[in-house]
């Protein structure tokens, strides 16, 4: 064609087209490269004839996304399902960052894509992996929407991971399924370990597989910081998102908005560090039956890695495991506004030295609401609608110092429970105060 971006839209609101032909590629000048690929119409296009406005409109974008980037299929991928592309798409990558070393844009068409091998982008400075969204049945995700691109991952797992990332700046990925059947040792399924400015927009990343067999984790964001993910989908594995693993790690400043986290999971966020926030995300559900290095539930800490400002904003929190934590803190600074927290043993608990808690969550549907039974926790702000479906609305209220708890009114407080040996000394001290008030001839009423 000769040239999408200079055509005109007549004032009928049509772009006339002559000498195309139906299904047929268009490729852009050598000197500017990639792929014009035939984009499908709502109706049919003839070898002459017109587009509406909008349909035109489409096409402009679509030759302005293509511009300076790097389509596989010219590298032989061939998105198949069944040819291993691994080849062809890191040779892609490769020739997008010789071409373009400070940026560049590799676009995969609709297809699912083998990779044998992991695909690498190790090091690249902002390089973006481009699907073309859209829904795909889930890409055996339990028929939840998926993306017409998908790259299925079946090697052996690694450090690598099945899409190394790692010690990228700036490297996004968008629009597309990145899927592992991998079976080997735990191993990422995604890997911006090291990186700074990682970003996701529309990505699902499931570990696929016969659940809960599988030993992948989705994310893996250990020594990162910066990173920011959109409307993305955490599926399976034993994690979802993994931030640290030892205390000499950090990983810092990551904002996740509407991404959604589900299933097969040991916990859906381990070890977060510095600076994460979730805004307007979903938790559900938990399974307790794929280990117990952290015990099932959403979000939470292994021994000694505590976290430093974790917020979680208008989040939902449910369908968690029967002898499970959802939110699980260590450290200081944990903030809980809005969204709701349900369906689990425990909804919220402070570990050892958890202190500056914020938390005004609707609470329902658990044995413990605030399970605060570990030592040294303090300043606690509890503002909770809890419901009458938590039997305990909270645990161990006394060894809060500097706290207020102030629940709802569907919660009795006589089911704060404490040891026995709290509450009689709590008993002994209203007694010694009811003695000082008689003798000081004050009337108790």
């Amino acid at each position: 064609v000769a040239s999408v971006a200079s055509a005109v839209v007549a004032a009928n609101g049509y772009l006339t087209f002559t000498g195309l032909e139906a299904e047929t590629a268009y490729y852009a000048g050598a000197e500017v490269g990639g792929v014009w690929e035939w984009i499908s119409f709502s109706t049919p296009a003839e070898a002459s004839g017109n587009v509406t406005r909008g349909e035109a409109e489409t096409i402009a974008t679509e030759a302005v996304r293509a511009l300076g980037a790097i389509n596989v299929k010219s590298y032989g991928a061939k998105g198949d399902g069944v040819t291993d592309d691994s080849a062809a798409i890191n040779a892609a990558i490769a020739a997008c960052s010789t071409t373009n070393p400070y940026g560049g844009r590799v676009l995969l068409p609709p297809g699912v894509y083998i990779c044998n091998e992991f695909i690498n982008a190790k090091g690249l400075h902002s390089i973006t992996l481009a699907g073309a969204g859209g829904d795909a049945g889930g890409g055996g995700s339990g028929g939840l929407p998926g993306a017409t691109t998908q790259l299925v991952y079946t090697g052996t797992g690694a450090e690598t991971g099945g899409f190394d990332f790692r010690n990228t700046f700036n490297a996004k990925i968008e629009d597309l399924e990145l899927v592992s059947n991998a079976k080997g040792a735990l191993f990422p399924i995604l890997n911006y370990a090291g990186a700074i400015m990682p970003k996701l927009t529309g990505v699902l990343v499931q570990q696929g597989g016969a659940a809960p067999t599988g030993k992948a984790f989705c994310l893996q964001l250990a020594q990162s910081i910066g990173g920011l993910f959109t409307g993305c989908r955490f599926s399976g594995g034993e994690y979802g998102v993994l931030g640290r693993a030892v205390a000499e790690q950090f990983s810092n400043a990551h904002t996740f908005n509407g991404c959604w986290f589900v299933g097969n999971q040991v916990k859906h966020v381990a070890n977060p560090y510095t600076d994460w926030i979730f805004t307007g995300c979903t938790f559900e559900p938990l399974f307790s039956n794929m280990g117990a290095e952290l015990g099932a539930g959403a979000v939470g800490m292994s021994s000694g890695l505590p976290a430093k400002s974790l917020q979680l904003l208008g989040c939902y929190f449910g369908d968690g495991a029967e002898t499970g934590q959802q939110v699980q803190f260590a450290g200081s600074g944990l903030k809980i506004s809005g969204g709701t927290l349900s369906d689990a043993n425990i909804l919220v608990q402070l570990l050892e030295g958890a202190t500056n808690v914020y938390c005004d969550a609707t609470m329902g549907n658990a044995a413990y609401g605030l399970y605060a039974g570990a030592a040294g926790v303090s300043r606690v702000r509890l503002y909770s609608d809890i419901g009458e479906s938590v039997t305990t609305p909270v645990y161990k209220p006394f060894g809060l110092k500097g706290s207020t708890i102030q629940l709802g009114a569907g919660a009795a407080y006589g089911k704060i429970a404490s040891p026995a040996a709290e509450l009689a000394a709590l008993k002994t001290a209203v007694d010694a105060i009811r003695a000082q008030l008689v003798s000081a001839g004050i009337t108790e009423e």
